[in-house]
C-alpha cells in the first residue's frame, strides 16, 4: 500500500491520537508512564537541618574535612584557600512523599530511594558550638580519622522551589498520595511508581 504525503500529514494531524501514544503531559497519562515534568515543589518544609534553624522539604548534609591548598591562591577577594574533602554524607531527609505542584495537577514522589541533583554544592562552614548530639559520634570518628578542620555543609530544597522530575508516573485513583500539610482536602492527582525517580533543581524560576 503506497502512503501518500497528504495521507501522513492527515494522521499526524490526529494530535489526540498521538498523545495517547507519546503522552508529554500528565493530563494525557492514563497508565504507568515516564516523562520528565517541571513544578514546584508543594509540601512543607519539615525536614530539619542539626546545624542550622532550616527546615527543608529535602535535606542532605555532609561532614567535609578542611585544609590549606599548597597551591590555592589567598590574595583575591574570593579566592579560597581550601581543599576540601567529603568524610560522610547523610541520607536524604525528607517526608516518606512529598508533593510536587504542576500545571496539570499534583504528583506524589516517594523519598526513600529518590536521586536528588542540586543546583548548587554549597560551601564548607566551620562546626562552631556544640555538636548535636546524634550527630556527636559520627563527628567523633571523623575528627579521629584525620586532623583537618572539620566543616559541615548542607543542600536543600524549599516548599516552592522549582523541580523538574524524570519519572514512571500513573494516575492515583484514590488521590491520597502525599503526606505532610499542602491543603485541607487536597491529594495528589498522580503518583510515582518506579523504585529510583530523579529529582532536579532548577535555577531561578525557571517552570
Amino acid at each position: 500500500m503506497r502512503v501518500t504525503a497528504a495521507c501522513l500529514v492527515a494522521n499526524l494531524a490526529d494530535v489526540s491520537l498521538l498523545e495517547r501514544l507519546f503522552p508529554h503531559h500528565l493530563r494525557d497519562v492514563h497508565a504507568p508512564t515516564r516523562l520528565i515534568v517541571r513544578g514546584t515543589l508543594a509540601s512543607a518544609s519539615t525536614a530539619a537541618s542539626p546545624f542550622t534553624p532550616v527546615h527543608a522539604v529535602v535535606l542532605r548534609y555532609e561532614l567535609v574535612l578542611r585544609r590549606i591548598g599548597p597551591y590555592r591562591r589567598t590574595d583575591g577577594p574570593n579566592e579560597d584557600p581550601y581543599d576540601y574533602t567529603v568524610a560522610y554524607t547523610s541520607p536524604l531527609l525528607a517526608e516518606p512523599a512529598i508533593l510536587v505542584e504542576t500545571p496539570d495537577g499534583l504528583v506524589s514522589v516517594p523519598t526513600l530511594t529518590l536521586e536528588v541533583r542540586f543546583a548548587s554544592q554549597g560551601r564548607p562552614e566551620p562546626l562552631v558550638g556544640a555538636v548535636p548530639a546524634e550527630l556527636a559520634a559520627q563527628v567523633a570518628r571523623v575528627e579521629a580519622a584525620a586532623k583537618d578542620e572539620v566543616c559541615y555543609r548542607e543542600q536543600f530544597l524549599l516548599q516552592g522551589d522549582p523541580i523538574e522530575l524524570e519519572a514512571c508516573i500513573r494516575p492515583d485513583a484514590g488521590g491520597g498520595g502525599g503526606t505532610g500539610p499542602y491543603r485541607a482536602g487536597v491529594g495528589a492527582g498522580y503518583v510515582v511508581c518506579e523504585a529510583h525517580p530523579k529529582l532536579v533543581e532548577l535555577r531561578g524560576d525557571v517552570v
